[in-house]
């Protein structure tokens, strides 16, 4: 069994404990105690604390199945408050949970979310659709979130600081490793520009966002493609380049005003959960003069765009959803492989 952890860098209390991983031996600072805690995996540990603080015991934590048909009783449940120094689930400021085997065979897929939340919402309902059409019955997806806050995330694209903006989101990937996930996918377009600094690293891959949207474009036979998005993702050559090398395609991209509007949309608009016609109409006129270009079909690339305008809007034109057609792929690189 590979044992909880729980580390309180430079900020333990009295009472905060300590079960590395693969250690049989518990440390503390307090007096005995029983507390219980809800793990993940359809589980449940119990933790005691010996009563010496400057002696090592055989720690009393194990896991045992729970009956998923059992309600456990409120008296049974841990207090949502307390003395921090005798409430384990107050004191453990960075928890870490290896189950020892699987239920099944899900893969616990992490989501950097945040940019934005609108979206993110959007992706954890997909994932669980696609789990459940794809096993059936009551499943959903194994899933971990930790969000960016989105004012952070506009700071870091609108002033370029890219760097500070991967150093950020790369905190989000370790803590999705450090809880479980398997693999890791982020809701944003704009921040897979520095995906290898953001997973540099991590010990889990990453799901990038351009390869079922590829994958699909190749599929339709298309050769050149209009892309939507911030201002940062189409002034960028990331994503064309890398749909150039990888897939072939040719990417159109919109002029400068038209970014500009695009832009400020997402940012003024739908980041508040503001959805206007004027807007709507606006980006279809756009979407139409791409396709005058030459371009034989559009990428949504901005995962809160497709919450504007679909496929609906312009049923002859192929537009390609980055959010749908990413939460699918997680979906099921989650449940098949």
């Amino acid at each position: 069994m590979s044992p909880l952890r729980s580390t309180c860098p430079g900020l333990a209390p009295a009472g905060c404990w300590e079960l590395q991983r693969g250690s049989s031996s518990v440390s503390t600072g307090s007096e005995a105690q029983w507390s219980w805690l809800r793990l993940p995996h359809l589980s449940v540990a119990q933790l005691h604390r010996p009563s010496s603080p400057n002696t090592q015991q055989p720690s009393s934590l194990w896991r045992t199945p729970v009956d998923p048909t059992h309600r456990v009783p409120k008296s049974e449940f841990p207090p949502l408050s307390g003395d921090p120094a005798t409430t384990v689930s107050r004191v453990a400021l960075d928890i870490v949970v290896a189950p020892p085997e699987r239920i099944g065979s899900m893969k616990t897929i992490g989501i950097i979310g945040g940019s934005t939340d609108i979206a993110t919402v959007e992706y954890y309902k997909l994932i669980n659709e696609h789990v459940r059409q794809e096993l059936g019955g009551l499943h959903t997806g194994e899933i971990i979130i930790n969000s960016m806050d989105l004012a952070w995330s506009a700071h870091y694209v609108n002033n370029q600081l890219w760097d500070e903006g991967a150093a950020y989101l790369r905190g989000k990937a370790l803590s999705l490793e450090r809880a479980g996930a398997d693999f890791i996918i982020c809701v944003s377009n704009t921040w897979h520009r520095v995906a290898d600094k953001f997973m540099a690293g991590i010990n889990i891959p990453l799901l990038h966002i351009a390869e079922p949207t590829g994958k699909a474009v190749q599929e339709k036979g298309l050769k050149n493609v209009a892309l939507l998005g911030t201002k940062a993702t189409m002034s960028s050559p990331y994503l064309p380049e890398l749909f150039s090398a990888r897939y072939g395609l040719v990417i159109t991209v919109p002029t400068e005003k038209q970014q500009d509007l695009i832009d400020g949309v997402i940012f003024d608009e739908i980041s508040y959960g503001h959805f206007t016609e004027a807007s709507r109409k606006a980006y279809l006129e756009i979407i139409d003069d791409l396709v005058a270009r030459g371009a034989q079909g559009v990428i949504l690339g901005c995962t809160e765009i497709p919450l504007l305008v679909s496929q609906g809007d312009r049923p002859e034109i192929p537009m390609f959803d980055t959010l749908r057609l990413h939460a699918k792929a997680a979906a099921m690189m989650a449940a098949h492989e």
